[in-house]
């Protein structure tokens, strides 16, 4: 799993980092800003798993840079996890309103933060497989309009070809 970690402190960054590699998560690449968050997220050549964003960053704050990674098609569905010192109810509704899947305030827990990331990881693959169901199952229920359905096993139903007019 490749994961984002995107905070303004680097000593904040250096604990995450190490937090999920003892989890197992090595594939954790750090920056300092929204602005280097962006830059990452539109390399063509990396797609990330998981977001983790502090709110408080000079110039474009974590939920801003939430809506935008909300607008971004590659990344609509991925967890976006907000990691701050803000509780105040105010900052947690607009996170969610930007798009954020999940809230963990600081100092965290390092346990609750692994199971938060992991659980997001799990859902967010899930919704991915259902997706997938859901596309090969229409694909496979489109048929032309003008094309004749066969209904079989069905008592009552009498096939098409006998009900041909003959003169």
């Amino acid at each position: 799993m490749k994961i984002l970690a995107v905070d303004d402190d680097q000593l904040q960054l250096d604990m995450l980092t190490a937090i999920l590699n003892d989890a197992g998560y090595s594939d954790v690449t750090t920056v300092t800003s929204g602005a280097l968050a962006l830059h990452e997220l539109n390399n063509p050549n990396a797609t990330f798993d998981s977001i983790l964003m502090d709110i408080q960053m000079p110039e474009l704050d974590g939920i801003e840079l939430c809506k935008i990674v909300r607008l971004m098609p590659k990344y609509q569905t991925t967890p976006i996890i907000m990691i701050t010192a803000m509780s105040e109810k105010s900052y947690i509704d607009n996170a969610f309103l930007a798009g954020a899947t999940d809230y963990v305030t600081k100092p965290f827990d390092k346990m609750e933060l692994v199971t938060r990331i992991k659980i997001a990881l799990k859902l967010n693959s899930s919704n991915r497989a259902v997706k997938k169901l859901r596309d090969q199952i229409e694909a496979e229920r489109h048929f032309e309009i003008d094309s004749p359905v066969t209904i079989e096993n069905i008592p009552g139903v009498v096939d098409a070809a006998i009900l041909v007019f003959r003169v």
